[in-house]
């Protein structure tokens, strides 16, 4: 996603512009390569890769066209094929393999039933199959096919594998592995590393051992016969190293993670706030249906779900349905992918944080909503911990303003739909609510700092919406989000940027709200007048939010092969 090609040659879409790439590392299949001139379905490869290859102006490692060497059908031929170019036989024979196409090799094991029939070239949901343990039918139906296309099949002789214990169910099994070994490259050669992965069936009689087919891997240690010597082939720099200052260019892919992992991570804690209210607002015996029923139906409309509107049940959907939007299960789940996707760009003490945040998360349980408190507690000091991670300990450059912005924004909205909320809540318990809301958001020290005992709709509005001391305030994340308007990443001029535009537009619609045009002259809430307000802010946000994904992160291009025009 994060590259392209321009005028035959191939290019890295950055949040800074294109940055021309020399050298790829190729993984994925021939076929999935270049949706231009192979498969036209392809999300995997670079569409005109192929034709920057002929071009000579990139290099592929595994270039188009290696993975011949994955045949399986070299590996019948493999013991001769040691002794011609090596002179010797091999060290580790391999599993007798015969060659379908070679009517030879056909014709010894057309009538045998221990062998398995796998396909020369791998294919996905095929693996093999073992003949031993097909029926009569079947093996005549298996061998209708190979006999139509004899040279896209192999034969081998059954390898059992080895028998492994595996801890799983609270019980040791029995399971089938096999030992997978790496080899480097060295100056005298190729070298057999120690240790490697031991690969093992979920099943004892599963012969198919593959991450396709779902078996697992665990490492394999060889114990050192000495302590670990420290040693490097780096080489020592002759000169001087030279000092950069800035990144080498932040891919439009890691910008969008990064925007939506702190959007993610914003979103999480204020539901967990309002859920965390909700069951502290239990202990108050009969007292608790109003309250209760008034912040679950406000938090129900926030997150736009379809989850159950009594408190209880709430609590329990927003925990821990991940997979249902709109809870906040599902967000921190969200969270944690992003934060994945990007592991390589998070220092090691932000990827403790998200990783104790999945913990925490696979850990909640239905009927474990009396320790709801405790856990939406934690949730939260985890989530304040990244948020402080990503805003302190990041490296200001390309990437440090997308996860600020994102924070913005997502605060923002929600202090906009919650006030909306409220100015649609006909509820007789407006002290309560009031004091919920302002604990909600983190800010009921200072307003009883400031007003004591006093609780009125003008105040608590005041400090929530237009109160620039405030980090929490509605002005705050404006004033915050125009600033950054204007250090837009890779852009020239950025006052003349939609962003900028937008950003000023809704700086200039929150300064020019005063409070007074907000309540009555008797002290009750303009309803009308708060909710357009709502309304056109949130308006001037979205389309914000729209403007920054617009220009950062549309970096998936839509490909079509020619033919197809034609069609």
């Amino acid at each position: 996603d994060d590259l392209t090609v321009r005028e035959q040659r191939l290019y890295l879409k950055t949040v800074e512009g294109f940055q021309q790439v020399d050298i790829v590392f190729r993984r994925i299949d021939d076929a999935f390569l270049d949706s231009l001139e192979l498969r036209g379905d392809s999300l995997l490869g670079i569409p005109g890769l192929l034709q920057c290859i002929r071009a000579g102006t990139v290099t592929v490692l595994n270039p188009p066209g290696c993975g011949i060497l994955e045949d399986r059908s070299l590996l019948a031929y493999l013991p001769e094929l040691s002794r011609h170019f090596l002179g010797e036989d091999l060290i580790l024979p391999n599993a007798r393999t015969y060659w379908l196409g070679d009517e030879n090799h056909l014709n010894q094991v057309r009538h045998r039933t221990d062998i398995a029939i796998k396909p020369a070239i791998r294919r996905r949901g095929e693996e093999g199959y073992f003949l031993e343990y097909m029926s009569d039918s079947d093996r005549e139906y298996l061998w209708s096919r190979i006999l139509e296309r004899p040279y896209d099949f192999i034969a081998q002789e059954v390898l059992s594998g080895c028998s492994c214990p595996v801890f799983q169910n609270g019980q040791f099994t029995p399971a089938r592995g096999i030992y997978r070994t790496f080899i480097a490259a060295a100056d005298s050669g190729y070298v057999v590393l120690p240790g490697g992965l031991a690969r093992f069936s979920v099943t004892p009689d599963n012969f198919i051992i593959t991450n396709q087919a779902g078996a697992l891997s665990k490492d394999i240690w060889i114990l050192a016969s000495e302590p670990q010597k420290q040693e490097t082939l780096l080489s020592v720099p002759a000169d001087a190293t030279e000092i950069f200052r800035k990144g080498i260019g932040l891919p439009g892919r890691v910008a969008d993670n990064l925007f939506w992992l702190a959007r993610y991570a914003e979103r999480a804690e204020n539901q967990c706030r309002f859920l965390r209210m909700i069951v502290e607002s239990s202990d108050d015996g009969n007292s608790v249906t109003a309250l209760q029923g008034t912040l679950s139906g406000i938090l129900t409309g926030l997150a736009g779900s379809s989850g159950p509107q009594y408190s209880e049940d709430l609590v329990s959907f927003m925990l821990v349905r991940t997979g249902d939007e709109g809870s906040m299960a599902h967000d921190l789940q969200a969270l944690v992918q992003s934060g994945r996707r990007i592991r390589d760009r998070l220092s090691e003490d932000t990827r403790r944080v998200i990783s104790g945040l999945e913990s925490t998360l696979n850990s909640l349980q239905e009927d474990d909503i009396v320790e709801a408190s405790e856990a939406l507690f934690q949730i939260i000091l985890l989530l304040t911990s990244l948020t402080g991670h990503l805003s302190e300990n990041m490296s200001r450059e390309a990437s440090y303003f997308f996860p600020g912005f994102g924070k913005r924004l997502e605060r923002s909205l929600f202090l906009l739909r919650l006030i909306y909320s409220l100015s649609r809540t006909a509820s007789l318990e407006w002290w309560d609510l009031l004091d919920a809301i302002l604990r909600i958001n983190d800010i009921s020290i200072t307003y009883r700092r400031r007003y004591r005992n006093r609780m009125d709709v003008r105040s608590v509005l005041d400090i929530l919406l237009f109160d620039r001391t405030n980090p929490r305030s509605l002005i705050f994340q404006v004033d915050e989000m125009y600033s950054m308007s204007a250090t837009l990443p890779g852009v020239e001029n950025p006052d003349k940027s939609r962003e900028r535009k937008l950003a000023l537009e809704l700086y200039t619609r929150v300064h020019l709200t005063e409070i007074e045009s907000l309540i009555g002259s008797d002290g009750a809430l303009l309803i009308d007048k708060l909710q357009d307000f709502s309304l056109e802010c949130q308006r001037l946000t979205h389309d914000l939010s729209d403007a920054v994904s617009d220009r950062y992160f549309q970096y998936r291009e839509q490909s079509q092969q020619m033919e197809d025009l034609g069609a």
